[in-house]
C-alpha cells in the first residue's frame, strides 16, 4: 500500500472514531443533563419533542437511593439511557417511541420505590385513569403538567388521569436523586379505544 492511501486510511479511521466519540458521549449516561424530555406524537404519528417537568419530584434527598440496573431487560436499559433530546434525528426519536411501545405494559397501577418504577412503562389510554402508589420512603410529586402535579405520601395511592396538555405520547419521569440522570420510567398515552 503507497504511503498516501496509508495517511488516508488513518485519517478515515481517526475521524470515524471521533465522530463515533461523539455520538456515543450523547447517547449515554453521564453526558446526559438531568431529563426533562417527553417525546410526544404529532398528527402523523411521528414523535416529537416537547419539554416538560419530571413526573417525580421532592422536597428532600434520600441519599440512601440505590437502584438495581440488573433487573432491567436490555430493552429497558436501552429506552431509559439513549432518551433522545432536541438535536436528535426524526429516526432516533422515532426508534426510541416505537421501543417504548414494545416495552410497553398494560396497567392500572405504576409503582414506584425510590428511584426504581415497575412496569418501567405503563400504558394508558388518553383520557383514562391509573394509580401511581410510592412504595418508597418519602412523599413525592407526580404529573407532567404543573396545575396538575399531585403529592403522594410515603405508602399512599394516588389516581392520576391520562389527559395531560400535549395528549398521546410517551412521557418521562425521573426520581427525587440528582445523580440519577435519567428517566427512572415512562407513561405512555395512547388514543381511546
Amino acid at each position: 500500500m503507497q504511503t498516501s492511501h496509508k495517511v488516508l486510511v488513518i485519517a478515515l479511521v481517526v475521524i470515524a472514531a471521533g465522530l463515533g466519540l461523539a455520538v456515543y458521549n450523547r447517547n449515554h449516561p453521564g453526558t446526559l443533563k438531568r431529563v426533562d424530555n417527553t417525546t410526544n406524537t404529532n398528527n402523523t404519528g411521528n414523535p416529537t419533542d416537547q419539554t416538560q417537568p419530571n413526573g417525580q419530584d421532592t422536597t428532600q434527598t434520600d441519599t440512601s437511593v440505590h437502584i438495581d440496573y440488573n433487573n432491567l431487560t436490555a430493552a429497558q436499559k436501552t429506552l431509559l439511557f439513549n432518551v433522545p433530546t432536541e438535536k436528535s434525528t426524526d429516526a432516533e426519536k422515532r426508534a426510541h417511541f416505537v421501543l417504548a411501545t414494545q416495552v410497553a405494559v398494560a396497567a392500572d397501577t405504576l409503582e414506584l420505590n425510590k428511584c426504581t418504577a415497575n412496569p418501567v412503562v405503563i400504558s394508558v389510554k388518553q383520557g383514562a385513569t391509573f394509580k401511581v402508589k410510592n412504595s418508597g420512603t418519602q412523599d413525592i410529586q407526580f404529573g407532567f403538567d404543573a396545575d396538575k402535579r399531585v403529592s403522594i405520601a410515603a405508602g399512599a395511592t394516588a389516581t392520576i388521569k391520562a389527559d395531560f396538555k400535549n395528549g398521546l405520547g410517551i412521557y418521562g419521569y425521573g426520581c427525587p436523586d440528582p445523580t440519577v440522570t435519567h428517566p427512572i420510567g415512562f407513561v405512555l398515552v395512547e388514543p381511546a379505544s
